[in-house]
């Protein structure tokens, strides 16, 4: 009878603790439950958050950003949380180098994206991603001459557009048609303008070695008589308000200039230059795939890449069904519809290969030393 009577009492026991605890945690659980949202980390401008509320008002799935202003923070931030708290991410393409290395990325599933036929192969198959299992493109920039049309107007009537080189920027002299010195916007980044220094002195960024390096520092002090300034972003306004005549930038910024000044002009120069993609890839730990590849669905719908090429973000689509349906001037043209035999001329920073003890903190030093 005793034995009856507390197997009885436990059992009230645990009915009233079971109820309790649904009472309390219930609407936690369910809230997890039906947490329909994705967190996405990645670059401050990279889409229009506005237009992105279609997806959710389609889906009912809520998109929630958080940003970065470098690859190096990117890496930083998921190396300390082995990429908790992210479902969607958008690194540069050494940054998915190194993720993917650190087994941080997750493979893709490529059944359940509907735009693979679109994207454009120029943009496909690179060095950090060969199969692309782990990544597609996002967006992607070159850097080149944003440049002053007025001012060099006798220069570039008398020059074919495929003689035009770096020395525009990097060794700065009189020329035919311009009688004074003209000041210069550089890059403020070690990893832009050092590389491109050295593709114009050496042809190529095989083998960066110390000794390399050494005459990109000495070319480099020379010519910064004639800098205006060094900048992160907007080089396009020292463009746009004729402060200087000729910049070395990404076409991220140089093109909306192009379409708002007639002045303004965008040339890639003949020995090549440096090419960005950024791309998105999936953190290892997210749960979230399925929401996940309905927002990349989204994403690369033709009529989201065109906002998006026509809006502030000004993001290069990496679909080609989009490209017919843009109103392009045409240096951008070119760019959009290059040849993947004009591509190679474009090349990717690899900081794997570069030279030891050549690193990016060598890199980084070795700028700080230029500007001193």
């Amino acid at each position: 009878m005793e034995i009856k009577q507390f197997f009885l009492r436990s059992l009230i026991v645990l009915f009233w603790a079971c109820f309790l605890f649904l009472a309390l945690y219930s609407p936690y659980l369910l809230k997890f439950e039906q947490d329909k949202s994705i967190n996405i980390f990645m670059w401050s401008g990279m889409l229009d958050l506005h237009h992105i509320s279609k997806f959710e008002e389609r889906t009912g799935i809520k998109v929630r950003f958080s940003h970065y202003e470098s690859n190096e923070e990117l890496i930083v931030k998921l190396r300390a949380t082995k990429g908790e708290g992210y479902d969607l991410i958008a690194p540069g393409d050494y940054a998915i180098n190194i993720l993917k290395n650190d087994n941080l990325l997750k493979k893709l599933d490529k059944a359940k994206l509907n735009f693979l036929h679109n994207l454009n192969p120029i943009l496909m198959g690179h060095y950090y991603d060969p199969n692309n299992e782990y990544s597609i493109p996002a967006e992607w920039s070159v850097f080149g001459l944003g440049i002053d049309k007025d001012y060099f107007k006798y220069f570039l009537e008398n020059t074919d557009s495929s003689d035009i080189s770096w020395d525009l920027v990097l060794d700065p002299k009189l020329r035919p048609g311009i009688l004074n010195y003209y000041q210069i916007i550089m890059a403020n980044d070690p990893l832009v303008s050092i590389p491109i220094t050295a593709l114009y002195l050496f042809g190529s960024l095989d083998n960066l070695d110390v000794a390399k390096l050494d005459q990109v520092k000495q070319l480099l002090i020379k010519q910064k008589k004639f800098v205006e300034a060094y900048v992160d972003f907007r080089p396009d306004y020292y463009l746009t308000t004729k402060n200087c005549h000729i910049a070395l930038s990404s076409s991220s910024y140089i093109w909306r200039s192009i379409y708002a000044y007639p002045h303004v002009d965008f040339i890639v120069p003949k020995e090549g230059t440096l090419v960005n993609i950024e791309n998105w890839a999936l953190p290892i730990t997210t749960k979230k795939e399925d929401m996940v590849y309905q927002f990349l669905n989204f994403v690369m719908e033709s009529s989201t890449a065109k906002h998006h090429f026509e809006s502030e973000s000004a993001v290069f689509p990496v679909t080609v069904d989009v490209i017919p349906q843009l109103i392009l001037k045409e240096s951008i043209k070119k760019l959009l519809t290059i040849s993947p035999e004009q591509f190679k001329k474009f090349n990717f920073l690899r900081l794997d290969l570069l030279a030891s003890p050549v690193d990016e903190n060598y890199l980084q030093d070795l700028w700080i030393k230029i500007k001193s």
